[in-house]
Formats: structure tokens, sequence, C-alpha cells
């Protein structure tokens, strides 16, 4: 089930994230000049602005707390692309820019691929792979799935699969909780960037 910390936490992201245009479509901040709210407004069927900017913020956020399937924009590679896998390495190929002011690009040149993950993992560890990916909570486990999350720039199918025929929701969750070990867990913190360091990741 999903937790009501887990929904407010994406509420305020929703609420307070400075690119959006939410915001102004729901009257939590003024519109700039350059937004035409008016037409998808009109379809919250009322003629009362403020009835329908509350049916459109309940409508939008009754969505937040639904996650039966993945977000299209968590399967971005390196921040910027968003397509099949056939489309992003043709974008790889040809996209340009300065990889010393353009952290996305350089992210997206230098990835690293599962089975650099997984070695980089097993020789901080001093285990293999085969006998730490099936128990809940290791820290290895869970130090790889982040890695490869966000540095591998994996979806959370392609993880669970990687980890054995686990459920993407298994997966976001296990990331999750990685991700607070990160803030409170000096240990798993150690590890994490031992691990990143053996990837050459690029900041």
């Amino acid at each position: 089930p999903v937790s009501s910390e887990w929904i407010e936490a994406r509420l305020q992201v929703l609420r307070d994230y400075r690119w959006s245009s939410y915001p102004g479509y729901v009257g939590l901040a003024k519109a700039p000049a350059w937004l035409e709210t008016g037409w998808l407004l009109s379809r919250m069927g009322s003629d009362r602005l403020a009835t329908q900017r509350r049916r459109y913020r309940q409508e939008a956020e009754t969505k937040v707390g639904e996650r039966d399937v993945e977000s299209p924009w968590d399967s971005l590679e390196g921040g910027i692309l968003l397509g099949s896998k056939e489309w992003v390495d043709e974008m790889r190929r040809v996209v340009k820019g300065d990889e010393k002011e353009q952290r996305e690009l350089r992210k997206l040149n230098l990835r690293p691929d599962w089975k650099q993950v997984v070695k980089a993992v097993e020789t901080v560890k001093g285990e293999r792979w085969e006998s730490f990916r099936d128990r809940i909570g290791d820290w290895g486990r869970d130090v790889a799935l982040l890695l490869g999350r966000r540095e591998g720039g994996l979806k959370l199918g392609e993880l669970g699969e990687l980890c054995g025929g686990l459920d993407y929701r298994s997966v976001g969750g296990a990331i999750k909780k990685a991700m607070l070990r990160l803030g409170n867990d000096q240990m798993f913190q150690n590890a994490h960037e031992s691990a990143r360091k053996r990837l050459n990741i690029v900041e």
C-alpha cells in the first residue's frame, strides 16, 4: 500500500517545484502572464474559477497517490532523453555539447552498465553478487540497485529482472529505503561512495 508519508512527499514536490505551472493553475501562486490557464480550467465543469481550480487540484493530486505504472520521467537518460532504447542509442551518437559544462551530457556518455555496477559492488563488499542478490535489506544489493538506477539509468522493471524477478514496486521501495540510508547510515554512505569511485562516476 502507498503510505501517507510517500503521498505527502510527492504532493509537496508537485506544489513547490520551481519550474512547474501547477501552482498557477490551482491558485497556489500567481500565474505568469504568458501562462494561459483558462482553456484547461474551463474543462472542469464549472463557470466559477474557484471551483475550476478546486476540481483540477483534486483530480491532479488524486493521481499522485496512484503508482500502478512507472512514471515515464523515471526513464530519462542522463536527465535529458526520453524514448526507446534504439532512439536513445542514436542520440548518444549525435548529441553535441560541452561535457565540462553539461553534467547531464557527461552522465549520458559515461554511464556504467549493470555488469560494471555489480563488479564494483562485489569488490567493495568482498562477496559474489549471487550470494547477496536475494537478501532483502542487504546493503550490497541496495547499493547496486541505487547505482543501477541513478548512475546506470536502468528502469525499475529492468532492475527487477536483473535481481531475480522482483516487480518494479519492490525495486522502487528498495531504492527509496536506500536513499534514506544515504542520509543517516555512515557505513552505507561509505560503501556507496567506494562503489561510485570504482565506477569513475563524474560529478
